[in-house]
C-alpha cells in the first residue's frame, strides 16, 4: 500500500518519539555523556601520568644518590 504526500511529510521527524526536538535532545545528551566520558579519561591519563613521574623522579635520586657514593 502506497503512502499519501501527507504521511510521508514529516516521517523522520514523527518516527522518532519528541520529533526534530527530541532528536536534537538526544544527540545533544549523548554528546554531554562523550564529554563526561572524555573528561574522566583524561583525568585517568593525567593521574597515571603523574604516578609515573614520580616513580621516574624517586628512581632519578636513588641513582643519583647510589652514584655519589
Amino acid at each position: 500500500m502506497l503512502s499519501s504526500a501527507r504521511h510521508l511529510h514529516g516521517f523522520p521527524e514523527q518516527r522518532s518519539a519528541g520529533g526534530a526536538h527530541g532528536v536534537t535532545a538526544r544527540l545533544s545528551n549523548a554528546a554531554a555523556e562523550g564529554n563526561r566520558l572524555l573528561a574522566q579519561a583524561l583525568e585517568a591519563l593525567h593521574g597515571w601520568q603523574v604516578r609515573q613521574a614520580e616513580r621516574e623522579i624517586h628512581r632519578y635520586r636513588r641513582s643519583v644518590r647510589s652514584s655519589s657514593n
